[in-house]
């Protein structure tokens, strides 16, 4: 398969030594590797393949090398390369001598004791506490309000006030019920007028321009009858016309333009017959009726009773001497009787009646 070739031979080492290697490796010495000796050796492991022999390497004689033979670095073996100089790392150091050295320094660290240990826990409770406690002392500074008492340098100030009357001592609704209590006990007429003239000030001072509703009730909130009311104001209407008069009744105030008018609804059972018994005790109306007269004493008064159309309504009045411009107005609207303390009020309810 292969031929032996010619040996080429270099001019300039005519003579000299033949470094040729083909004298230690002839080419039909060396062995060939083929694919059926890989098959053989895997059907029978056993089979090794033969390794190349192995041949003494050939000493150099240097006295027969060139000068450029001689100064290349391959055949130099004296030369050192630049790595050999250097130390080689010890694989296991000795770490003895670094111990005895560093083993001073550490002894000579202090270690702490037990009574210092035993020292820092109180001192680290005690800050604690003082922490808590001046916590607690600043939350209850700051969220406590206290306001003391101004004490006037003159002793009469500090007597407790008077409750003086204000101006709204209630609250007035126009929507919800508004309440006159008495105590059925111990009330008289002089009481039932000053409560009266409360509440239509009340009215007054709530600026409503619209007639206010009042339920009179007793101490236990119960609604009184007007028989009953009418005893406890000194109501000295006729026993005929208080028995064609219903017992309940609603209670009005009305701010006729910063005047109080007071005014009565109740029900009648024959209308005819209380219009009737109206006309004949209309001369003492004034004084039947001086109660519910607020701001003022009853006056007779210089004027008979008249008669005004309002909305087809017939009103009879009869008009008082009173810096309030009071008159006595009466009115019946089917079995509904009006009576009322100023013009502008019975026509106010009157309107009110035809809406409902």
């Amino acid at each position: 398969m292969f031929t032996k070739q010619n040996t080429i031979i270099d001019e300039n080492n005519v003579g000299h030594q033949d470094l040729s290697q083909e004298k230690d490796y002839p080419i039909e010495n060396i062995p060939i590797h083929t694919m059926a000796k890989d098959l053989q050796e895997m059907e029978n492991p056993v089979i090794k393949g033969v390794p190349y022999p192995e041949k003494p390497v050939a000493k150099i004689n240097l006295s027969e090398l060139t000068a450029s033979q001689k100064s290349s670095p391959f055949l130099n073996p004296t030369e050192k390369t630049p790595f050999a100089d250097e130390p080689k790392i010890k694989s296991n150091p000795d770490y003895s001598q670094v111990n005895k050295a560093i083993q001073p320094k550490l002894n000579s660290i202090p270690t702490p004791t037990s009574s210092t240990s035993s020292n820092f826990i109180p001192v680290v409770i005690i800050l604690l506490i003082t922490i808590f406690v001046g916590a607690g002392t600043y939350y209850f500074i700051t969220t406590r309000k206290t306001t003391p008492e101004e004490i006037s340098a003159n002793p009469g100030d500090n007597k407790p006030s008077e409750d003086k009357p204000s101006a709204t001592t209630t609250t007035i609704s126009a929507d919800k019920p508004n309440y006159l209590s008495l105590n059925t006990a111990t009330v008289d007429a002089g009481m039932v007028k000053k409560a009266l003239e409360k509440s239509a000030q009340d009215v007054i001072d709530s600026g409503l321009k619209t007639p206010i509703e009042f339920s009179v009730v007793d101490q236990s909130n119960n609604p009184i009858e007007f028989v009953d009311f009418a005893k406890m104001a000194n109501i000295t209407l006729s026993a005929k016309t208080m028995t064609l008069l219903e017992k309940d009744f609603r209670l009005f105030f009305f701010n006729d333009n910063g005047n109080a008018g007071l005014a009565l609804h109740l029900k009648t059972t024959d209308p005819s017959l209380l219009k009737n018994q109206l006309s004949q005790e209309e001369s003492s109306l004034h004084a039947a009726l001086a109660t519910l007269l607020p701001y003022t004493e009853a006056t007779p008064p210089t004027t008979p009773f008249q008669t005004n159309q309002y909305k087809g309504n017939a009103v009879r009045y009869q008009n008082l001497i009173s810096p309030q411009k009071l008159s006595i107005d009466y009115a019946l609207q089917g079995n509904n009787f009006l009576l009322g303390t100023t013009k502008m009020t019975v026509e106010t309810l009157l309107d009110k009646l035809s809406l409902q």
